[in-house]
């Protein structure tokens, strides 16, 4: 009888004492959601013996307290590191084979999970609470085994018998790195947020969130041990009883094992704004982080400064390796295009796979402006064929043409979807008409709809169905994706406020493409032949599986369940950071009520999704929530822009502002009557001399006679004010 890695491996190493767990088999993620939970308590026999029963499990062991073991990942070696850190630390009597180098067991000793690199590159992981690692025999992503490298195995060895790591040895290897400063702006020591809460606006927050869910106990624990000492403990207790989970006897020892300072107050009213919870009030400084020498976070306070374009345009991850290939085979290349399509593609073979810890998941509504031919053709191109080489041809829909069109294609994709929609301006102009049929105005309430929907059901629309044909049939968790490319002022120029201020802009991600060339390339790829290493990569998204959590299955039914991904702690800080300085800037535009609030309420949820989308490794890396702060700050920035000088309310107004952006652009210069009408043909005289009376009278241009030397009537010149 043929046994999986987990059936024929767990039985003794539970019997050591060690905590396992079953993992995808030929993947190193886990089948089960909350497993972080094993890393503190080792499993019940109930569970371990449901576990045997499945047959196609690697395994994995959960480091920390419950195992009694910490683990030193060795990966890359640079400047000989893992010498040097070998002959710091003891010998252990076991080890196991790396992708890159090799791991090395140690019996745990309150050790905290952290990463050590040395010029960007990963050299050591130290694995503690909150880790797992896959055990041999498991089997390997690439279809070979996981391997023992030394005589003894774990299943040879108690946990006691392990050697210990000294404290003193760790602090010799955190010398041996140099230190990477957090590259986040000017920094200046000062309070954390929410410092100077009340117990009772902290009980109010807690009572927003559910107690039910372990990694949410455990962190909201932890924050409240962090911020009120041994005191709050009680305040934990009388929440955690609000739990049908909840045991007074687990109180007091899992106190007793909270040692992280990372997770602070903050992270508390952040999570609990996630579930409802509107804060009375908050500190106008934001918490971020610097890295000290030895990998110390100290909270200090700092501006996010916009990135360089030049960032923006090489993202990391998968995003970046579907950008440069764009690019590579473009003759015409637009990174901003390909940027763009990058997102949508790496999102949707995500979608159903992973979400963030506050559940939002890979759906994205990005938008291609360029001018009329500058190529914008060729990134959708590219979207097509990767998607298609890599067998993810169902999750292409066609363009819609009705809202119902467009929940069938996300049904035929079993709730995953991407529309590339060409000349989108257009299309708007055609939904927003007052001509537009109901059929076609449902689309724009759809997107609006479908892209807050895609942790929940969607319900969808229920008609009266009274012969049996309009039976309503909700999606679960939909996944719907835009890639869409238009002229810059076609599609600026079809919207009014009131999409402004409605959320449905704020949805859209907005990448103009400025600065590119229409000189061709002398060399390029060939788009019909994608790297085979990006295809690969694409298919292990196709075959990870979409649910991380059997417990759930009712009646055989699979439900959607992604793996969480988490953040690192640098990563979490930023983004606590990001988070505080976008709701400030919201809250400031509601009291000014300008409309744009809503743009900026959403800048911090796209850049979680945004880090999630390029994340590489396990966790959501500080390099990836960098980048997706840039881009989501870059976009919102310039769409209240671009509201700002094209969204108008009515035809008249949407005109007054094409003429006045007309005159601004002479940049102080006089611009005659003759251009002004060449470029406003559309115009009638009437409206145009009621526009420029309007725009002289309010102060925003200046109008002079140029008088010429016969006895026609003087001709007028325009100059826009500062």
């Amino acid at each position: 009888m043929i046994h999986s890695p987990f059936q024929s491996a767990a039985p003794q190493l539970r019997q050591r004492g060690y905590s396992v767990i079953p993992l995808t088999l030929g993947q190193k993620y886990p089948v089960i959601l909350g497993w972080s939970e094993f890393c503190h308590r080792l499993p019940t026999q109930e569970e371990h013996a449901r576990w045997m029963e499945w047959k196609s499990s690697n395994i994995g062991l959960c480091l920390g307290a419950a195992s009694g073991v910490v683990a030193l990942d060795f990966d890359d070696d640079v400047d000989g590191l893992h010498s040097a850190i070998q002959a710091i630390v003891p010998e252990s009597p076991v080890r196991k084979a790396g992708a890159k180098g090799f791991t090395s067991f140690f019996r745990y000793g309150g050790e905290e999970s952290k990463g050590l690199s040395n010029g960007g590159v990963r050299v050591l992981d130290v694995l503690a609470a909150g880790k797992q690692t896959v055990l041999p025999p498991s089997t390997h992503p690439s279809g070979g085994e996981y391997r023992w490298l030394t005589p003894l195995t774990l299943a040879d060895i108690s946990p006691d018998e392990l050697p210990t790591i000294p404290a003193a040895s760790m602090q010799l290897i955190a010398r041996l790195f140099r230190p990477e400063p957090a590259r986040v702006g000017p920094l200046l020591q000062i309070r954390e947020p929410y410092q100077d809460t009340t117990l009772d606006e902290i009980d109010q927050a807690l009572s927003f969130i559910p107690a039910d869910d372990y990694d949410l106990w455990i962190r909201m624990g932890m924050a409240l041990r962090q911020h009120l000492g041994e005191k709050g403990m009680q305040l934990w207790d009388s929440w955690s009883a609000g739990s049908v989970k909840y045991d007074s006897s687990e109180i007091p020892k899992r106190w007793r094992s909270f040692r992280r300072n990372d997770i602070t107050i903050a992270t508390l009213f952040y999570t609990a704004m996630d579930y409802g919870y509107i804060a009375t009030k908050h500190t106008d400084q934001p918490a971020t982080l610097v890295i000290e020498p030895g990998g110390n976070l100290m909270p200090v306070t700092v501006t996010v400064e916009p990135t360089p374009q030049a960032d923006l345009l090489n993202p990391p991850g998968l995003v970046g390796r579907i950008a440069r290939w764009i690019n590579e085979t473009s003759i015409y290349p637009q990174p901003m295009l390909a940027v763009a399509a990058a997102i949508t593609v790496a999102g949707i073979a995500m979608a159903h796979k992973v979400q963030s810890p506050t559940r939002l998941r890979t759906n994205f509504y990005t938008m291609g402006l360029a001018p009329s031919g500058a190529g914008k053709d060729h990134a959708r191109d590219c979207a097509t064929m990767l998607l298609c080489r890599a067998g993810m041809e169902g999750l292409v829909g066609g363009t819609p043409a009705s809202g119902a069109g467009m929940l069938t294609a996300l049904r035929e994709g079993q709730g995953r979807c991407l529309i590339l929609w060409d000349e989108f301006g257009r299309v708007l102009k055609n939904l927003t008409h007052k001509n537009a049929g109901s059929h076609q105005r449902d689309i724009l309430t759809y997107l609006v709809e479908l892209f807050s929907s895609a942790k929940s059901m969607y319900a969808g629309v229920q008609y009266a169905n009274h012969d049996g044909k309009m039976k309503r049939t909700p999606i679960d968790q939909p996944c719907l994706s835009v890639y869409a490319t238009t002229v810059p002022e076609r599609f600026f120029q079809t919207l009014t406020s009131d999409d402004a201020i409605d959320g449905f802009l704020a949805r859209w991600l907005v990448l103009e493409s400025k600065e590119y060339t229409l000189k061709p390339v002398a060399t390029q790829a060939d788009i019909n032949d994608p790297p085979e290493d990006l295809l690969a990569e694409l298919r292990r998204w196709r075959e990870a599986p979409s649910n991380y959590n059997p417990k759930g299955n009712i009646d055989g039914i699979i439900r959607i369940c992604p793996m969480t991904v988490s953040y690192s702690a640098e990563a979490e800080m930023l983004i606590t950071c990001y988070a505080e300085q976008m709701r400030k800037r919201a809250s400031d535009e509601s009291q000014k009520r300008s409309g744009l609030g809503a743009i900026f309420a959403r800048s911090a949820e796209h850049a979680i999704k945004l880090a999630l989308v390029s994340h590489e490794g396990e966790v959501i890396g500080i390099e990836a929530m960098r980048w997706a702060i840039g881009v989501a700050d870059h976009c919102s920035a310039y769409l209240v822009e671009a509201v700002k000088g094209n969204v108008a309310v009515n035809d008249f107004e949407r005109a007054s502002k094409k003429v006045h952006a007309i005159v601004a652009e002479s940049r102080g210069d006089w611009v005659r009557h003759g251009v002004l009408v060449r470029r406003t043909q559309d115009l009638g005289v009437k409206i145009r001399h009621e526009i420029i009376s309007n725009l002289a009278e309010a102060g925003l241009i200046e109008v002079r006679d140029i008088k010429h030397g016969g006895a026609g009537r003087p001709s007028h010149e325009y100059r826009a004010v500062g």
